[in-house]
């Protein structure tokens, strides 16, 4: 009777968290509509979904897959993507609904997975019920919860059910828990190659904590079979030659500093408190976590969840990557647990008083980062009024840097919006005949174009841009025949300033932030002529002799090239 008293208040509980989260991110989203994809690298993982969706609209599904073993393209995981696609096919593409759906499954699968993992882990019901509440309390995770291609949000959701299916393989002795084991892990890295950095040290610690138990031939027979599945199930992406050099390089690349200068070790410890958990919830944590080290009974789980969140930090801890807060959220699930187990230890006195303050702290966190005037992610709401010439009212949205779930990214994308409308309203509308052609930003803001190419998609606006990192380069566009170019340059500037300005940024994109980047792409920029691509473009745009500015993202004036009587 008291088992089924605790199943009836664990399912409340786990319905009245998802339920809140459901209600604010679907307020949230239909606020903000577009701009929950409209930051660089949320469009950038958006544009393989609008691939697959087209190749799902043709009923060759297939070649979704196919691409990745045939092109030499970084794309990424493409397990996502695909179930966005068959969203957007669903739904009529409604990104929001698709976000919100997607992002409201992941959530779910966090929270079963927490509390299986914390009754697997031996501990009583209630501390899978205070896990699951305090994870979904932590910033980080509702903040990412909003956005389209969080791919960390995504390794969060999954990584309890992994850890828990490595717990139930019996020490690898069940042979079926270690199918479900390698099917797991393979839709963990199907989602982001990152995933390998949380579950290879739970791997590897479980299956040492079990050999060392007893060695059994039957055991290494099981773990070599999980390692097999999962490659197997992955290798027609991770097989391609430009994501192993990813895998092998992707931790060296887009530095943003030595890891041994102090504002790192900022990031890496206190800095958690500004970018994913809160001074509160990361006090409890680190005091729970010296408890668990110190206290807690050396088992399989003991081991198990030590390599979650060791492994991973000293693996961060020495990378100097601008991604680093991002790249704690995965431990989050693991710090939940901890911390809940941990309260649960405490005698019932305080624990009455701490875990209403804990909540309340929480919920007021919650709707402030959410809808109020806070910071965090009320910080989206606070949208200045521009004006483009000719009179037209857009808004510009820059968030706070340093923020986790903005990724630091300052995107405009209200002014590309407000630009293809001014642009489909001088044509036929939208749904045009009319091409328009985006020429690549300059000054290192290369990700941009692809809000045109989401407007496209999703309105039928004719866009067609010119590609990212040095695309602009070979001049391929200039065969085309357009009715109107978009031209992002600096006041002042001429067309080779602005062949100069892409040139250096490509250079230096293709030289010191990514090694993983092909030696053909490398030689193709390095053996770029600027001089006669200059000319080459000045020609090109001779007969569009209407030119007009239409509005400044911050760091480029937007000027629009038309042909004569198409103003």
């Amino acid at each position: 009777m008291l088992m089924l008293e605790w199943r009836r208040q664990t399912w409340l509980v786990f319905a009245g968290v998802l339920a809140v989260h459901a209600a604010a991110n679907a307020v949230w989203l239909r606020q903000n509509r577009e701009r929950c994809a409209g930051f660089p690298f949320h469009l950038r993982h958006f544009v393989p979904a609008m691939d697959q969706y087209g190749d799902l609209k043709k009923g060759t599904p297939l070649p979704v897959f196919i691409k990745t073993l045939n092109e030499d393209v970084w794309r990424p995981a493409p397990l996502h993507s695909f179930c966005t696609a068959i969203g957007l096919l669903l739904s009529g593409k409604d990104i929001v609904l698709v976000t919100w759906v997607l992002n409201m499954v992941y959530l779910a699968i966090a929270l079963l997975g927490v509390l299986a993992l914390a009754g697997e882990l031996g501990y009583p019901p209630e501390v899978g019920i205070s896990a699951m509440v305090l994870l979904s309390l932590y910033p980080a995770v509702y903040g990412l919860s909003r956005l389209y291609g969080a791919f960390d949000f995504q390794v969060m959701a999954v990584m309890p059910a992994a850890v828990w299916a490595a717990l139930r393989t019996d020490g690898y002795a069940s042979r079926r828990a270690c199918l479900v084991l390698a099917a797991g892990a393979a839709a963990g890295l199907l989602l982001k190659d990152t995933f390998a950095a949380y579950f290879l040290p739970v791997f590897l610690a479980t299956a040492a904590a079990s050999l060392a138990k007893s060695f059994d031939k039957r055991k290494l027979v099981n773990m070599g079979l999980v390692v097999l599945v999962t490659g197997a199930l992955v290798f027609f992406y991770y097989s391609a030659p430009v994501i192993m050099r990813k895998g092998l390089t992707g931790f060296l690349h887009e530095a943003a500093g030595p890891w041994h200068e102090f504002r790192a070790w900022k990031v890496y410890t206190l800095g958690l408190s500004e970018t994913l958990m809160s001074p509160p919830f990361l006090l409890l944590f680190l005091c729970s976590l010296a408890w668990f080290l110190l206290r807690e009974r050396r088992g399989p789980g003991f081991w198990a969840i030590s390599a979650w969140i060791s492994a991973p930090w000293a693996l961060i801890f020495f990378m100097p990557h601008f991604k680093q807060p991002s790249y704690f959220v995965p431990i989050l699930p693991a710090a939940a647990i901890v911390s809940a187990a941990a309260l649960s230890r405490l005698p019932r006195g305080p624990v009455r008083v701490l875990l209403p303050v804990l909540a309340g702290v929480g919920m007021i966190q919650f709707l402030a980062f959410s809808f109020g005037v806070g910071d965090g992610l009320g910080r989206l709401r606070r949208l200045r009024l521009l004006r483009l010439t000719n009179g037209y009212e857009m808004t510009y949205f820059k968030p706070d840097p340093g923020i986790v779930y903005h990724r630091g990214d300052a995107v405009p994308f209200d002014l590309y919006r407000a630009v293809a409308a001014r642009v489909a309203a001088m044509g036929p509308g939208p749904g045009m005949k009319e091409r328009v052609l985006v020429l690549q930003s300059p000054g290192g803001i290369h990700e941009y174009h692809h809000a045109y190419d989401l407007l496209d998609f999703l309105h039928g606006w004719r866009f067609e841009t010119t590609g990212t990192f040095g695309g602009i380069l070979r001049g391929d566009f200039l065969d085309g025949s357009y009715d109107r170019v978009i031209v992002p340059m600096k006041d002042g500037w001429d067309i080779r300033r602005y062949v100069d300005a892409v040139y250096a940024d490509s250079m230096f994109v293709a030289r010191e932030t990514n090694p993983s980047w092909t030696p053909e792409y490398k030689a193709s920029v390095e053996a770029a002529d600027p001089v006669g691509l200059a000319e080459r473009l000045e020609r090109f745009l001779a007969p569009f002799t209407v030119k007009e500015r239409l509005g400044t993202d911050g760091e480029s004036d937007l000027w629009l090239f038309s042909r004569p009587g198409r103003s």
